[in-house]
């Protein structure tokens, strides 16, 4: 029952690593995970493409710090930024929320506000989601907040042209009886 229960932990640990490292999907929730002292798990839902001039969300993102040397991760100040090709950027700090849980643990989630921007960019081009870094504070690691500097890729999302103004259906006219 238990070497069942660790090779499927395995499984699972092994498949992780293959998302991470690989280029991140184009839609739907994509995964990122860095690590520099801090384990760092980004996540985050994403639209497949963006129509051009439109708002779109990057909504539920979450960030998961884990220390790797067994202390009380206590808090995280994030920051990701979005490019595209018409030289646009947007960036956002996202300052922490209180970390669930929040005491006796080595790892939390905290829960980030949706991200709400436009895309200007030429249709055929993409917005390029980027890490930037976390600020994780650490008790018993010296008291000084972890500072990790990321460069990897959440998401690819590429413009689409607008959609066409429906036709209209035409109205039949009445034939008189």
């Amino acid at each position: 029952m238990y070497k069942r229960l660790a090779i499927f932990g395995v499984a699972i640990l092994g498949i992780t690593s293959i998302i991470a490292s690989t280029t991140p999907a184009s839609a739907g929730t994509v995964t990122v995970t860095q690590t520099c002292t801090v384990q760092v798990t980004f996540t985050a839902n994403v639209p497949s493409s963006i129509e051009q001039g439109k708002s779109f969300v990057v909504s539920n993102i979450t960030v998961s710090p884990k220390n790797s040397y067994g202390f009380n991760v206590t808090s995280s100040v994030f920051n990701m930024s979005a490019t595209n090709t018409s030289s646009s950027t947007y960036s956002q700090n996202f300052l922490y929320t209180n970390p669930t849980p929040t005491t006796g643990k080595s790892t939390y989630t905290a829960y980030y506000p949706n991200w709400v921007i436009n895309a200007t960019g030429s249709v055929g081009s993409s917005v390029v989601i980027k890490l930037v870094k976390t600020v994780t504070t650490i008790p018993g690691y010296g008291g000084s907040p972890v500072t990790c500097n990321f460069s990897k890729t959440l998401a690819t999302i590429p413009i689409t042209a607008p959609a066409p103004a429906p036709t209209p259906t035409p109205t039949p006219t009445p034939t008189p009886t």
